[in-house]
């Protein structure tokens, strides 16, 4: 079980800010082939983060809306923003009139009109998710945030298995990508685990919904990142996570 606990401990360091034991190594070449099998552990610990503030916020008697806003708050910042830079990082690109200009814009710090339009929407919709599910029952709500967590960061791995790297350097160029069929494990296996919110909240069907619009949300970042760059980078992966969190968050808010 040891390779378990150091593909975790891999896991949280890459997609979290979350102090980790310095005891297992870390290579500089990503190994997705054995994080991803981390991904329902790293998620799951991701969503307990949000999900224990909107816990606490609803004790306090702030309202679902409030609750939302800080749960979406605290996920960010424990992954420090992570897949949200992505996200702004690959709609600004997606502006350049060349493959090279659209790389360039995309590893420029700086945010663009498109990439703050991108997370303004994105975060509405997530937020007025999550504040639908509360509503409707807190309980569920919570489980539903500890499996979008993981399942949309399995769905965000889409990229990097069907597309190559559209450039020769950086962390994402040497990344080792999982197997389609590790893939499509863990999606199989983040359905199962959706059927618990989605009955709770008396709507079953959801829950492969929910693995459905997460998917095709990854593929539709996917099909831009294969148009545009001809491939995927950092930013495309962390773009496809948001749109995949995105998709199961209101699958699992259908009524």
């Amino acid at each position: 079980m040891h390779w378990i606990y150091q593909a975790t401990v891999e896991g949280l360091r890459f997609y979290t800010r979350l102090p980790t034991p310095q005891n297992i190594y870390s290579s500089d070449r990503l190994n997705f082939q054995s994080i991803a099998w981390s991904l329902p552990i790293v998620g799951i610990i991701i969503g307990l983060s949000g999900a224990s503030i909107l816990l606490l916020s609803i004790a306090l008697g702030l309202s679902s809306m409030i609750g939302a806003i800080l749960a979406v708050a605290t996920l960010i910042i424990v992954t420090g923003g992570l897949h949200e830079d992505g996200l702004a990082d690959f709609t600004d690109g997606l502006n350049g009139k060349t493959i090279e200009h659209r790389l360039a814009i995309m590893r420029d710090s700086r945010i663009g009109a498109f990439g703050a339009l991108a997370l303004f929407i994105t975060l509405l919709l997530r937020i007025a998710a999550l504040s639908d599910l509360v509503e409707q029952s807190l309980f569920g709500a919570l489980l539903v945030i500890l499996v979008v967590s993981p399942l949309s960061r399995v769905a965000g791995l889409a990229p990097l298995i069907f597309l190559q790297p559209a450039r020769q350097d950086g962390v994402a160029a040497n990344a080792a990508a999982p197997t389609l069929q590790t893939f499509i494990y863990l999606l199989a296996t983040m359905t199962l685990f959706g059927f618990l919110p989605a009955l709770w909240l008396s709507h079953p069907m959801n829950a492969i919904f929910a693995t459905l619009a997460a998917v095709m949300g990854a593929l539709v970042i996917q099909w831009r990142a294969q148009q545009q760059l001809g491939g995927f980078t950092g930013d495309v992966l962390g773009a496809a996570q948001q749109l995949a969190e995105v998709g199961g968050l209101l699958a699992f808010s259908l009524s």
